[in-house]
């Protein structure tokens, strides 16, 4: 499995978030798979506020 930017960013994560849970840091809950590509989506588009593709430390 590769990973190619925006060209599949989508479809990785669809495919991941069948295998793995991503927990909320805030909430513990799972996050649901269309929230995941919405907030791809939102990085992608530079809409997250000192997030950037391939930057990582908003995450905590």
């Amino acid at each position: 499995m590769t990973f190619n930017g925006t060209a599949n960013s989508e479809q990785t994560i669809r495919y991941l978030a069948t295998v793995i849970d991503v927990i909320s840091p805030k909430t513990g809950k799972v996050l649901k798979i269309e929230t995941l590509v919405s907030y791809a989506k939102k990085i992608h588009a530079g809409e997250i506020e000192g997030c950037k593709e391939g930057e990582f430390d908003w995450l905590g």
